[in-house]
Protein backbone atom coordinates (compact mmCIF):
# COMPACT_ATOMS: atom_id res chain seq x y z
CA UNK A 1 0.00 0.00 0.00
CA UNK A 2 2.83 2.38 0.89
CA UNK A 3 4.62 1.49 -2.34
CA UNK A 4 1.51 2.32 -4.35
CA UNK A 5 1.16 5.65 -2.54
CA UNK A 6 4.84 6.52 -3.15
CA UNK A 7 4.52 5.51 -6.78
CA UNK A 8 1.48 7.77 -7.25
CA UNK A 9 3.21 10.72 -5.56
CA UNK A 10 6.29 10.24 -7.73
CA UNK A 11 4.15 9.89 -10.87
CA UNK A 12 2.27 13.12 -10.10
CA UNK A 13 5.50 15.02 -9.35
CA UNK A 14 7.14 13.85 -12.58
CA UNK A 15 4.01 14.66 -14.55
CA UNK A 16 3.96 18.22 -13.19
CA UNK A 17 7.65 18.71 -13.92
CA UNK A 18 7.21 17.45 -17.49
CA UNK A 19 4.16 19.66 -18.07
CA UNK A 20 6.04 22.73 -16.83
CA UNK A 21 9.08 22.06 -19.00
CA UNK A 22 6.94 21.84 -22.16
CA UNK A 23 5.04 25.03 -21.39
CA UNK A 24 6.10 28.07 -23.43
CA UNK A 25 5.05 31.48 -22.23
CA UNK A 26 3.77 34.09 -24.63
CA UNK A 27 7.05 36.02 -24.37
CA UNK A 28 9.47 33.11 -24.65
CA UNK A 29 11.98 33.13 -27.50
CA UNK A 30 11.32 30.31 -29.97
CA UNK A 31 13.81 28.16 -31.80
CA UNK A 32 11.21 26.19 -33.76
CA UNK A 33 8.55 28.18 -35.60
CA UNK A 34 6.06 27.63 -38.41
CA UNK A 35 7.39 30.58 -40.44
CA UNK A 36 10.92 31.86 -39.72
CA UNK A 37 11.69 35.58 -39.41
CA UNK A 38 12.86 37.28 -42.57
CA UNK A 39 14.10 40.66 -43.72
CA UNK A 40 11.95 42.78 -46.05
CA UNK A 41 15.12 43.78 -47.88
CA UNK A 42 18.15 42.10 -49.40
CA UNK A 43 20.22 41.28 -46.32
CA UNK A 44 23.43 40.67 -48.32
CA UNK A 45 23.19 44.11 -49.96
CA UNK A 46 22.49 45.71 -46.58
CA UNK A 47 25.54 44.06 -45.01
CA UNK A 48 27.81 44.92 -47.96
CA UNK A 49 26.69 48.55 -48.04
CA UNK A 50 27.00 49.14 -44.29
CA UNK A 51 30.07 47.07 -43.33
CA UNK A 52 32.97 49.13 -41.99
CA UNK A 53 36.04 46.92 -42.31
CA UNK A 54 38.01 47.25 -39.05
CA UNK A 55 41.37 48.97 -39.58
CA UNK A 56 43.23 46.40 -37.47
CA UNK A 57 41.72 43.54 -39.50
CA UNK A 58 42.63 45.29 -42.76
CA UNK A 59 46.19 45.95 -41.50
CA UNK A 60 46.69 42.26 -40.65
CA UNK A 61 44.86 40.91 -43.74
CA UNK A 62 42.21 39.21 -41.63
CA UNK A 63 39.11 37.98 -43.39
CA UNK A 64 36.51 35.31 -42.82
CA UNK A 65 33.01 34.90 -41.40
CA UNK A 66 31.43 35.86 -38.09
CA UNK A 67 28.11 34.26 -37.08
CA UNK A 68 25.81 36.55 -35.13
CA UNK A 69 22.76 35.20 -33.30
CA UNK A 70 19.99 37.62 -32.44
CA UNK A 71 16.32 37.78 -31.53
CA UNK A 72 13.68 39.04 -33.92
CA UNK A 73 10.97 40.40 -31.63
CA UNK A 74 7.21 40.26 -32.27
CA UNK A 75 7.33 43.77 -33.76
CA UNK A 76 10.26 42.83 -36.04
CA UNK A 77 12.88 44.75 -34.06
CA UNK A 78 16.30 43.19 -33.45
CA UNK A 79 17.74 42.56 -29.97
CA UNK A 80 20.31 40.54 -28.04
CA UNK A 81 22.85 40.23 -30.86
CA UNK A 82 25.91 38.15 -29.97
CA UNK A 83 28.68 36.26 -31.73
CA UNK A 84 28.23 32.48 -31.71
CA UNK A 85 30.44 29.61 -32.79
CA UNK A 86 33.95 28.60 -31.89
CA UNK A 87 35.89 30.31 -34.69
CA UNK A 88 36.77 33.96 -34.06
CA UNK A 89 38.45 36.51 -36.30
CA UNK A 90 39.18 39.18 -33.64
CA UNK A 91 40.79 42.47 -34.78
CA UNK A 92 37.42 44.21 -34.38
CA UNK A 93 35.46 41.94 -36.74
CA UNK A 94 33.13 40.55 -34.04
CA UNK A 95 32.29 44.03 -32.77
CA UNK A 96 31.59 45.26 -36.31
CA UNK A 97 29.38 42.28 -37.10
CA UNK A 98 27.31 42.84 -33.95
CA UNK A 99 27.04 46.58 -34.72
CA UNK A 100 25.76 45.81 -38.22
CA UNK A 101 23.12 43.40 -36.94
CA UNK A 102 21.93 45.73 -34.16
CA UNK A 103 21.43 48.56 -36.68
CA UNK A 104 19.42 46.51 -39.20
CA UNK A 105 15.95 47.75 -40.11
CA UNK A 106 13.01 45.75 -38.76
CA UNK A 107 12.27 42.27 -40.06
CA UNK A 108 9.05 40.34 -40.53
CA UNK A 109 8.67 38.40 -37.27
CA UNK A 110 8.46 34.63 -37.03
CA UNK A 111 5.01 33.09 -36.73
CA UNK A 112 3.50 30.18 -34.85
CA UNK A 113 -0.14 29.33 -35.57
CA UNK A 114 -0.38 32.56 -37.57
CA UNK A 115 0.68 34.73 -34.62
CA UNK A 116 3.96 36.71 -34.43
CA UNK A 117 6.46 35.36 -31.89
CA UNK A 118 9.97 36.19 -30.70
CA UNK A 119 12.50 33.93 -32.41
CA UNK A 120 16.24 33.36 -32.65
CA UNK A 121 18.01 33.83 -35.95
CA UNK A 122 21.70 33.45 -36.88
CA UNK A 123 23.18 35.55 -39.67
CA UNK A 124 26.71 35.12 -41.05
CA UNK A 125 28.64 38.33 -41.69
CA UNK A 126 31.52 37.90 -44.15
CA UNK A 127 34.69 39.98 -44.07
CA UNK A 128 36.57 39.76 -47.36
CA UNK A 129 39.52 41.96 -48.44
Amino acid sequence: MIRLFLFLVLFIMLGNAFAQSNHTSADSVRRLVDIPPQADYNIDKYLAANLRYPADARKHNIDGRVNVQFIVNKDGSISDAKVVGNKHLYAGCEEEAVRLIKEMPKWKPAKVNGQPVKAYYTQPVTFRL
